[in-house]
C-alpha cells in the first residue's frame, strides 16, 4: 500500500469526481478487514482472524456518494428532486 487510507483524500476525490455541486462522500469512507465469501463477496473480519478458506483477511475500503438532483422538466411519477447514491468496496491491502 503506497500511501494509505486517507478518508479526508477520499472524499475530496468524490467531491471533485462529478460535475455535480451537490455530492458528497455519505457516510464517511471507512476501512475495515474482510474475506471472500462466494454468495456475499466480502463478510467483514477481525483484521487478526483466519478467513474461512484459510486465508488472511484483506483491507477494504467502504466509499459511499449522495447527490441531490433537480430534473430540469418534471418526469410523472419520479420525485424532483431525486437522490442519487452509489456504493463502492475497494480492496487496497
Amino acid at each position: 500500500m503506497l500511501k494509505g487510507f486517507d478518508a479526508t483524500a477520499i472524499e475530496s476525490a468524490v467531491a471533485n469526481a462529478t460535475g455535480l455541486k451537490s455530492i458528497k462522500a455519505l457516510p464517511v469512507p471507512t476501512q475495515g478487514c474482510g474475506c471472500p465469501d462466494a454468495a456475499a463477496g466480502v463478510v467483514a473480519a477481525s483484521c487478526s482472524a483466519t478467513c474461512s478458506d484459510g486465508s488472511s483477511p484483506a483491507t477494504y475500503v467502504n466509499i459511499s456518494a449522495e447527490a441531490s438532483y433537480t430534473w430540469l422538466v418534471p418526469y410523472p411519477g419520479v420525485g424532483n428532486p431525486v437522490t442519487l447514491t452509489s456504493k463502492s468496496v475497494v480492496r487496497i491491502k
